[in-house]
């Protein structure tokens, strides 16, 4: 009983038995005392003759006293044996405390507050936990955060995917994770979805090598013009150094013959100035059409990419 008070393996009665055993043995011992006082009283009065000697006491009487005496006895040492076991105990958990507080960062207990073997708790694969992969975690949760926004783009509520696409702009280099899930909607049949795809790939385009050739095919064969002219801006956009992007629009301001599309891609071509360069031989050609607007148009676009 002693080592299993010192290890806390009791339950909270048998814990703090030496607690309980003071109190029950005190109110023995007062109840005791209370009813030989009530019964001399009592036999005072109804006789005046005096108490039988210990002698003359009935055989269950006197055995009864030696019984109660010897219960009270080993209720007595129980008790110290017990609470001598709880103290002891208490002393060693403090003693884990302190070392589960001095423990190096990785959780390793401190040398000087070595695990006690008896501790059932105590197990030796448990003594160094391994490091947990912290960013591996981390990484799959933020993944699983942006797959959740893509799906999110595939709403048909306007107030959903829209909120997907301010969500995914805010994104650093690590929307380029799901980059290739937000590339395969552009295979869909509604045209919006497509448009909102587009422009969100141009806006987040800190890879162009990735993005690029994304919208290079929007551009080329998406059937709505409205995507096509939101493809031409979002090139722009991904690629605004013009290494990438420069020869797509010039294949699309060649083989295109919507108008309203050739002057988008002239605004882009435009906007980039001189790392546009290696579109001036199309513009030149363009600007010797027979449409007057457009060829001023080109024109204008040529001075300012070669910075006149």
């Amino acid at each position: 009983m002693f080592v299993a008070a010192s290890n806390g393996d009791l339950p909270w009665l048998l814990r703090n038995f030496g607690i309980v055993a003071f109190a029950v043995g005190g109110a023995i011992v007062v109840g005791s005392i209370v009813v030989i006082l009530i019964r001399k009283a009592l036999a005072g009065r109804v006789a005046e003759k005096p108490a039988p000697a210990v002698a003359e006491r009935p055989r269950w009487q006197r055995m009864a006293w030696g019984i109660g005496i010897a219960a009270a006895v080993l209720v007595a040492i129980l008790a110290v044996v017990v609470a001598a076991g709880i103290f002891r105990g208490s002393r060693r958990r403090h003693a884990r405390r302190r070392a589960t507080k001095s423990a190096s960062p990785r959780g390793a207990p401190d040398p000087a507050f070595p695990p006690d073997p008896s501790d059932p708790a105590f197990s030796p694969d448990a003594a160094e936990p391994a490091p947990q992969p912290l960013e591996a975690t981390a990484q799959k949760q933020e993944l699983e955060r942006l797959r959740k926004l893509v799906r999110d783009l595939e709403s048909t509520d306007h107030a959903t995917r829209f909120g997907a696409v301010e969500r995914l702009q805010t994104y650093g280099h690590e929307v380029d994770m799901v980059v290739p899930d937000i590339v395969a909607l552009l295979e869909s049949s509604d045209r919006e979805l497509r448009a909102a795809i587009v422009e969100l790939l141009g806006k987040m385009g800190r890879n162009p090598h990735q993005v690029v050739p994304a919208l290079a095919k929007a551009l080329a064969s998406d059937p709505s013009i409205y995507v096509r002219e939101e493809a031409v801006r979002a090139l722009a956009k991904a690629d605004p150094s013009g290494t990438l992007c420069v020869p797509h629009l010039v294949r699309a301001l060649e083989d295109d013959a919507q108008s309203s599309l050739r002057r988008g891609v002239i605004a882009a071509l435009r906007k980039l100035g001189p790392q546009a360069r290696a579109a001036l031989p199309a513009l030149r050609k363009l600007a010797a059409s027979s449409d007057r607007s457009l060829a001023a148009y080109t024109k204008h676009a040529i001075e300012e990419i070669e910075g006149r």
